[in-house]
C-alpha cells in the first residue's frame, strides 16, 4: 500500500443492516497502526459503499474512529417505512406467528429489513420470508430471490413506472418516463406523493418512490427552490396545489406533460 502510494480504502457491501460487521471491519483497520497514523495525517481515506442501509446501520458505521464516507444508492424498506397503522400492527403479528417460535421474529435485532438480492437476504429480514424453521415454506428459500414464484421488475424504470402508477393513479407511465421532460414532472409529483403520505427523510422518500437517494436529494432541492417543498420536507401549500392540480386533470382525463406541451417545473 505504501508503494502504490493507496489513498481510498473502500468497504463494499450489498446491505447494512445493523452495521455490527461493517463497523467490525473498520475496526481491524484501525488495529494496525500503520493505517490508524495515515489516517489521522489525512492521508487515506475510508469508505463505506452499500445499495442500501437502515438509519440505525449508518449511524453504528459512522460511529467509527476512522471516520469514513457512507454512501448508498437507495433506501432501506423496512416494515415501519412500509406499512402503518393497523396494517403495520397485523403484519407484526403475522411476522410473530410464522414460523412459530424464531428467536428474532422481526430479523436479527429487530432489524423488520425488506430486501432481497439473488445471491441471498440479509438476517435482518423477518424469517416469515426465508426461514424453514418448523416446516415452514418461506417465499425466498435459502435467502434468494432466485426461484420465487412470483415476478419482480426487471429494470429501475419499471420500478419507477410501477410506482408512479400506484402513487399518481396515471395509465401509461411508462410511455411518459421514456421522455426526460415527462419523466422530471412525474418523477417530482412522486416525491411530493410520499411526502404527502408521511414520509420525510429521502431514504424514507427513496423506499416509497423507488427512485434512488440521489434523485431523491436533487428533486428535493429544486422543489424547495420552487417553495413545495419546505426545509424539513414537508409540503407547503404550494406543493399541495400541485398535487391537486394532478388529480383535477386525473379525473376528467389522464393528461400528462408531452414534448410539445410540458407542464411547468422548477428548473
Amino acid at each position: 500500500m505504501r508503494r502504490d502510494r493507496v489513498r481510498n480504502i473502500v468497504i463494499v457491501t450489498d446491505f447494512i443492516g445493523s452495521g455490527k460487521r461493517v463497523w467490525e471491519m473498520l475496526e481491524a483497520f484501525r488495529a494496525v497502526a500503520t493505517l490508524r497514523s495515515w489516517q489521522s495525517y489525512h492521508l487515506v481515506t475510508f469508505n463505506v459503499v452499500a445499495y442500501c442501509a437502515t438509519e440505525d446501520g449508518l449511524r453504528q458505521v459512522r460511529s467509527s474512529r476512522l471516520k469514513p464516507q457512507v454512501s448508498t444508492i437507495a433506501g432501506s424498506p423496512n416494515l415501519w417505512n412500509i406499512f402503518s397503522g393497523a396494517r403495520l400492527q397485523s403484519v407484526i403479528q403475522l411476522c410473530r406467528r410464522y414460523p412459530a417460535g424464531h428467536r428474532h421474529p422481526l430479523g436479527f435485532m429487530w432489524g423488520g429489513a425488506l430486501v432481497a438480492f439473488a445471491h441471498g437476504m440479509p438476517n435482518n429480514a423477518p424469517p416469515i420470508l426465508h426461514s424453514r424453521t418448523r416446516g415452514w415454506t418461506p417465499l425466498f428459500r435459502k435467502r434468494s430471490t432466485v426461484g420465487a414464484a412470483m415476478r419482480f421488475p426487471t429494470t429501475a424504470m419499471e420500478t419507477i413506472a410501477d410506482r408512479a402508477t400506484r402513487l399518481l393513479q396515471i395509465k401509461n407511465a411508462n410511455e411518459y418516463l421514456a421522455d426526460p421532460t415527462g419523466k422530471r414532472w412525474i418523477t417530482t409529483l412522486m416525491v411530493l406523493a410520499t411526502i404527502k403520505a408521511g414520509a420525510r427523510s429521502p431514504p424514507d422518500i427513496s423506499v416509497q418512490s423507488g427512485l434512488p437517494l440521489s434523485q431523491v436529494d436533487e428533486i428535493l432541492g429544486y422543489t424547495r427552490i420552487a417553495r413545495w417543498t419546505s426545509r424539513n420536507n414537508g409540503l407547503t401549500p404550494l406543493g399541495r396545489q400541485e398535487l391537486a392540480h394532478l388529480h383535477r386533470r386525473r379525473r376528467r382525463a389522464p393528461e400528462l406533460p408531452k414534448v410539445n406541451s410540458p407542464f411547468y417545473y422548477p428548473t
